[in-house]
Order: structure tokens, then sequence, then C-alpha cells
């Protein structure tokens, strides 16, 4: 059985659109990111407290989960991509 050879996929055009979100919308999203925060943090804390990690690896760890968070607040939510991910890669 013959097959067409594979095609790369053609280059995406930068199909991001800014989109400008009501102020519902992003205390809607600002509630449900601190949600996920805090539980993540639960998380860490109990896995310390059983003596899955040290408490400076959790507290370094819960430091950037915070960063991350304040970043995304910072930036309306939206979450902003890298070229510098290994899939960005020019090949």
């Amino acid at each position: 059985m013959l097959s067409a050879p594979a095609q790369a996929a053609p280059p995406k055009e930068n199909s991001e659109k800014k989109v400008e979100l009501t102020e519902k919308q992003l205390n809607e999203l600002s509630v449900l990111h601190k949600e996920v925060l805090e539980k993540n943090k639960q998380i860490i804390n109990k896995q310390i407290e059983y003596g899955l990690m040290k408490e400076e690896k959790g507290k370094v760890i819960i430091s950037m989960m915070e960063r991350r968070f304040k970043e995304l607040e910072e930036n309306g939510f939206a979450y902003k991509h890298s070229r510098h991910h290994h899939h960005y890669r020019d090949r």
C-alpha cells in the first residue's frame, strides 16, 4: 500500500489575539488561581510534614509557585508562551 509522503504542517501565523477580559472574568480567574495555589501549598506542606520533602525545598517550590501566580496576575491571567522551550527550536 502506497501513501503520500509526510508533509510538515504550514507554519502558524501569530494566531494569539489580544483579548480584553472584563473585571468579572478577571476576578473569576483570580479566585480560581488562588484556590489552586492554596491547594498546591497545602500539598507541599503535607509532603514536608510526612517527610517526603525537605522544608528548604518546599519553601523554594512554594516561593516559585507564588512568583508564578504574581506573574499570571500581572499578565491578566494570560499564559505567555516562550520560544525558548525545546519544541519551538528551529530545525
